[in-house]
């Protein structure tokens, strides 16, 4: 699932070039995506033996509008790199609600 988002992608960067608009912006749970996202990397955390945490704030909406092959992209990038450079301990996901919208941290 996760490779053929990544082929998705380069495929619209690749349309990018072409100068073709890529956002798809679609409705997502993202309480749930976020938890399919750390669902992907679990594999390696647990080779690590380092714990793996989601923390999605109460305040922020259950449902929002986004481009989810990006913004899991994303995600995904930063969740790998926490994981590959922490030895020990935990990398954490937290998603808050802010005035300016919703914050997003990856925290090793």
């Amino acid at each position: 699932d996760n490779l053929m988002h990544v082929v998705n992608y380069v495929l619209d960067v690749s349309k990018m070039d072409a100068e073709e608009k890529i956002e798809k912006h679609e409705s997502v749970l993202l309480a749930k995506f976020a938890d399919s996202v750390v669902d992907v990397v679990r594999p390696r955390a647990l080779e690590k033996s380092i714990d793996l945490i989601l923390d999605v704030d109460g305040d922020v909406d259950a449902q929002i509008s986004t481009a989810p092959d990006l913004l899991r992209q994303v995600l995904l990038n930063l969740l790998n790199n926490a994981i590959k450079f922490t030895d020990d301990g935990a990398v954490k996901l937290s998603i808050k609600k802010t005035a300016e919208g919703l914050y997003f941290s990856v925290k090793d």
